[in-house]
């Protein structure tokens, strides 16, 4: 195969490009290192990409704001005669943003109800503290970031919807 023939996918925008430091379409860089992010699972920072490369926890969460902002940009450029089928696709991924927004929304839930049982039933005497402390830290950290997380759905799913009512 030659190097002309081969094509991978932008994580951001899912166009079959040429290898490349940036895609073309979109403009997001493919450098990894560039972007770094919090893995919601261990709570290490690592590249964004589709899994942590520490614990192999899913970071598709974090590329989900930046693929709908990537997709509605593009509407723009899209010829007429595809405008529709931009369009299907764009609301398809919309209607799955909205549907991990509410994951993440029970998710956090679920982690401040852990945390209040953890808070009104302490652990009685020094043993097992240090795991109890520990727990406590890992479940506010996974709770800040999925609130991060959540926070840049959000704002990608009322752009995205700004950009298709127009």
């Amino acid at each position: 195969m030659k190097r002309s023939e081969i094509r991978i996918r932008c994580p951001f925008c899912g166009v079959e490009i040429p290898p490349s430091d940036r895609c073309p379409v979109c403009g997001n860089s493919l450098v990894l290192g560039e972007h770094y992010v919090r893995c919601p699972k261990c709570g290490r920072m690592t590249y964004l990409a589709n899994f942590c490369i520490h614990c192999g926890g899913s970071l598709h969460l974090y590329l989900m704001p930046i693929r709908l902002k990537t997709l509605a940009n593009l509407l723009e450029y899209v010829p007429s005669d595809r405008l529709d089928e931009i369009k299907a696709l764009i609301n398809n991924e919309l209607e799955e943003a909205i549907r991990q927004e509410n994951l993440l929304e029970e998710s956090i839930k679920r982690i401040n109800a852990e945390l209040e049982d953890m808070l009104t039933h302490p652990v009685e005497g020094l043993k097992g503290l240090g795991d109890y402390l520990k727990k406590i830290d890992r479940l506010r950290m996974e709770k800040t970031t999925l609130e991060q997380v959540m926070s840049e759905l959000r704002k990608a799913i009322e752009e995205v919807r700004k950009l298709l009512a127009q």
